[in-house]
């Protein structure tokens, strides 16, 4: 018995020893990679890509690899860094993660002017396991504005989300996927003509908020169209538009959807959005009239918030009392104090 715990203990050892070294840091840009995308095309698992300050004008896409992404910050903890390695995406989402399935981790960049519309400006993460921490997302634009997340895990850490604009919503999250953000501040994102309003989590999500903050958001059917911070080509297409084009049931605020679940935790929910947090009976698009939604079951979804403070406009959470849990804890400053919760027509 005492041989076979000695020959574990000794393969265990090797195993960890001959990991660390075929693992690689590898540098960009340098004499072999002259681009981020080609470092990650060449890297294992377990490997190291750091990224020298600059500006990278590239679309990443990650298919199955398990690596750490990071600037000089890795190394540095210099908060510098974080805004002077900056990746653009210009005419495509700036991240593309597909298929990742054990952790792949991103680490100090800013990531903006990505656009995207058929998909995410920002981030988009299918059925991956992933983990973000000290980064900026801003200034992108899409159907979903910053981040969509199809199934998986991820988890964001330390990070400013600001200036994305989305068409249909900011950040999605769907298909059973389980979403950790802590420590984010979430603040002049866009929602111009979508019914999934800033945040949209649905069909049996498990979403946790914790050190959120969700502040001035804009929708166009609360915010001049002078004063809405987009961009140039996008606020003079705007000003074409004819009111009768224009959607009059883009929504706001977050929405939880098909036995999904948002779990609050010393947050600050605080804007002026009229629908802060709702629970629509269903999220299809009017266009999808389809026979099968007909007799559809919408699961109840939950919302839970507790030692936060949560203030916004009269009625500003849409619930159907038959679709929908919310538990306010003690602990939650509401400025509204009952006025808080309205019923959907």
């Amino acid at each position: 018995m005492e041989k076979m715990k000695i020959i574990l203990k000794t393969f265990i050892l090797f195993y960890i020893t001959f990991n660390f070294l075929q693992s690689e840091v590898v540098r960009v840009p340098n004499d072999r990679f002259q681009t981020i995308q080609d470092a990650i095309d060449f890297a294992f698992e377990g490997d190291t890509v750091i990224v020298k300050n600059g500006i990278y004008k590239e679309s990443l896409s990650f298919y199955g690899i398990s690596f750490v992404l990071s600037s000089e910050y890795l190394f540095s903890r210099n908060k510098d860094d974080i805004q002077n390695t900056i990746i653009e995406g210009n005419d495509a989402s700036v991240l593309n993660i597909s298929g990742v399935n054990k952790e792949l981790k991103v680490i100090g960049f800013t990531l903006k002017k990505g656009a995207n519309f058929d998909g995410s400006g920002g981030i988009s993460i299918e059925n991956s396991i992933t983990n973000f921490e000290n980064n900026i997302l801003k200034d992108n634009l899409g159907s979903v504005g910053a981040i969509n997340i199809i199934g998986g895990v991820s988890q964001f850490k330390d990070m400013i989300v600001q200036g994305n604009v989305g068409f249909a919503s900011v950040i999605v999250i769907n298909d059973s996927a389980k979403v950790s953000f802590d420590n984010i501040y979430f603040e002049k994102n866009i929602n111009l003509f979508g019914r999934a309003g800033f945040i949209t989590i649905s069909n049996f999500s498990n979403v946790s908020f914790k050190n959120f903050s969700y502040l001035n958001n804009y929708n166009i059917h609360n915010t001049e169209i002078n004063k809405m911070p987009v961009p140039g080509f996008l606020l003079n297409w705007l000003k074409n538009q004819k009111k009768s084009d224009i959607p009059k049931k883009t929504a706001e605020g977050i929405q939880l959807f098909n036995g999904s679940k948002l779990i609050v935790e010393s947050s600050l929910i605080w804007s002026n959005d009229k629908q802060q947090i709702y629970f629509p009976i269903e999220l299809e698009l009017e266009e999808e009239d389809d026979d099968e939604n007909e007799n559809k079951v919408i699961e109840k979804s939950t919302f839970v918030i507790s030692n936060s403070s949560f203030k916004g406009y009269k009625m500003s959470i849409k619930i159907n009392d038959s679709n929908s849990v919310i538990d306010f804890h003690d602990d939650v400053i509401n400025s509204l104090e009952n006025k808080t919760i309205g019923y959907i027509d």
